[in-house]
């Protein structure tokens, strides 16, 4: 461990409350009225006032000034009404006008300026007018046919929501918005019911965050946070983990109901603002090799020239996470998440339904599935099908010796040792052939290199980080069709959206699963998570000081390889990365509240869980949040 300089002090708490939560009213900002003004002929005249610095200008409006107009229309509008035929499409019209190479947005943000400029220029208002000849039962109805076939239906949906903010395109937009509300109640046959979804809140959580605020690249550094985290532990509760003391494993799940997370972000990317993390998150990329990985899944490759916004030309960047802690019940989960993720090739063999397996069985171990449990196991099935290693390789693990020892659990270095080098005949571990993390490519040596602890091996048969089988998920646009996406969009019944640009990519999640003593839960824990970045570099997860997890930056630059190279090497984690403390409710993970969709405690007739429930608030206790900065020149 290096000398390290102390940068931040921080104290937070952080809490999730059952109960029923109250809508937010958002204010309306108003002016006052002015005074009326009138010209020297007496002419009443209406002020109008910018609202918005971006929208209208201060004007006059002066009573039948409008129809004069109308009467005289502009040099421009006649050059452009003269551009059109009599009989010209309404989506040719469109073209032939320019407006279709207006943009709307930028980088997959929609804009409001953009969107008033469309609605309230010259060419539109042409535009509207020859749909207004083409079309006089319904002309509004045309338009959005129009602006749909160019823009797709929910980006019109958000230009009209946005071109009603501002005065000079909200005449336009609102007509826009009868015509899109007719279209749903008589094409679609939407009822309010289809169109409007009533969601219901039976918990409030918190969350904070540094982005954009303080983000630092430790090149050499270390968090410290000392904390309690949040579970169903008073007397009062019923706990039956508290009997046995507070270094004993937490095992009664339903105690622990919420997901506590202290984590960290690339600060390219905004937490919870998916338009920031689509093709940001989780990437540790430089290269350029369109043949192995498409740049354009990557919104900063290495291979755009030109990235602007001050970039540099030819850098790819990204978005990537390293969790100090996720909560998960009686588990707490270490974790960095990269991309691109590793090929099928490398990664553990998929479940074969066929075989009765589902796909929860990888999380037990209890797979049929030949290779489908962990990772080159067994042995001599992934020799035979695969003439390299799969997975990233020699990550370390290490015990929480704050639990109370189990005989059962305890290994010998040579046991294991001699396991590995005869193959693993079974198609799952046990303590007596498996490294203690099930993790067959970990590093075995001793830990940093000097007394009798060997990663890898407990030898004291205490609580062990576990190899994760969540090694990742693949990411798609909602357009996409690639059947790979957990949800590929039907191209017979699904129109496209054009909500964002395509993607779809594999991202990887490089983690260990410790099991927690009871004490987390009691009181207060010391987590630490040193990060140096480079070739030499790590990211090691410790516990008072005693590593649990760490991932050497040679396990994510030389991963494994087929003869045709096709496996993507990241570079080690060095983006600027803030910080975030939240705690979340899912009814989706291991740890999940009771009578999860409804009210905690249901129709209140199971004790159990009555108990449980007046147990909330739970609480995240954050008694402070140190970051240390190496001082050493030779990183």
């Amino acid at each position: 461990m290096r000398f390290y300089h102390l940068v931040l002090l921080m104290v937070a708490v952080l809490f999730a409350s059952a109960g029923p939560t109250s809508a937010y009213r958002g204010s309306k900002l108003t002016t006052p009225e002015a005074q009326a003004q009138v010209l020297q002929d007496n002419t009443p005249t209406k002020r109008l006032l910018r609202a918005y610095t971006d929208d209208e200008e201060r004007g006059i409006s002066i009573p039948g000034l409008e129809s004069v107009l109308k009467v005289f229309p502009s040099s421009k509008t006649k050059q452009l009404q003269g551009l059109l035929k009599a009989d010209e499409t309404l989506g040719n019209a469109f073209k032939t006008l320019g407006l279709s190479k207006m943009p709307i947005g930028k980088d997959d943000f929609i804009e409001t300026k953009m969107v008033v400029k469309l609605f309230s220029s010259t060419n539109f208002k042409v535009w509207s007018k020859h749909a207004a000849r083409l079309n006089k039962q319904d002309p509004e109805g045309a338009m959005l046919t129009s602006l749909t076939n160019v823009f797709g239906e929910k980006n019109v949906a958000t230009m009209i929501l946005l071109g009603k903010h501002t005065q000079s395109s909200r005449q336009v937009a609102n007509k826009l918005e009868a015509a899109q509300f007719k279209k749903w109640a008589t094409t679609y046959k939407y009822t309010a019911d289809d169109v409007f979804v009533k969601a219901y809140f039976f918990y409030r959580s918190a969350m904070v965050q540094s982005w954009n605020k303080f983000c630092y690249r430790y090149q050499g550094g270390m968090i410290e946070a000392r904390v309690q985290l949040p579970g169903a532990v008073t007397k009062a509760s019923g706990n039956p983990d508290l009997a046995k003391g507070k270094n004993s494993k937490a095992k009664t799940t339903k105690y622990y109901p919420t997901w506590p997370g202290i984590w960290m972000m690339g600060n390219l990317g905004r937490a919870i603002f998916s338009g920031s993390t689509n093709r940001m998150w989780p990437f540790s990329y430089n290269k350029c090799e369109p043949d192995l990985f498409d740049p354009s899944n990557q919104r900063i490759s290495a291979c755009d020239d030109t990235p602007g916004y001050g970039l540099n030309p030819n850098q790819g960047r990204g978005a990537p996470e390293i969790d100090v802690l996720e909560g998960g019940g009686t588990l707490v989960s270490s974790s960095l998440q990269i991309g691109p993720g590793m090929p099928d090739d490398y990664r553990i063999v998929p479940v074969n339904f066929t075989t009765g397996d589902y796909y929860a069985c990888i999380y037990a171990g209890t797979c049929m599935t030949p290779g489908a449990n962990y990772v080159d196991v067994p042995t001599a099935y992934y020799k035979k099908e695969r003439s390299y290693k799969s997975w990233y390789q020699g990550l370390r693990y290490a015990a929480n010796n704050y639990c109370t020892p189990d005989p059962d659990e305890k290994q010998r270095y040579k046991t294991i040792t001699a396991s590995l080098k005869t193959g693993i005949t079974n198609n799952s571990c046990s303590s007596d052939v498996c490294p203690a993390s099930n993790d067959v490519n970990g590093d075995l040596s001793l830990i940093d290199g000097k007394g009798e602890g060997h990663w890898g091996i407990n030898s004291n048969g205490t609580c062990y980080p576990l190899f994760n089988v969540y090694t990742g998920s693949y990411l798609c646009d909602p357009d996409n069709t690639y059947s790979k996406c957990a949800a590929p969009r039907n191209e017979t019944t699904t129109p496209k959206s054009n909500a964002m640009s395509s993607f779809n990519y594999q991202m990887d999640a490089i983690s260990a699963n410790w099991p927690v003593h009871l004490g987390a839960y009691t009181n207060f824990v010391v987590y630490q998570l040193e990060w140096v970045t480079g070739k030499n570099g790590y990211v090691r997860w410790m516990l008072e000081g005693n590593p649990l997890f760490e991932v050497a930056s040679e396990s994510i630059s030389k991963v494994p390889q087929n003869s045709n190279k096709t496996n993507p090497e990241k570079i080690m984690l060095e983006e600027p990365m803030y910080i975030i403390f939240n705690v979340a409710l899912s009814s989706s993970w291991g740890a999940t509240p009771p009578n999860a969709g409804k009210e905690c405690r249901g129709n209140g007739t199971d004790p159990v869980v009555n108990k449980i429930c007046d147990s909330f608030p739970l609480y995240l206790k954050i008694d402070y949040t140190r970051l240390y900065q190496d001082l050493a020149g030779d990183l």
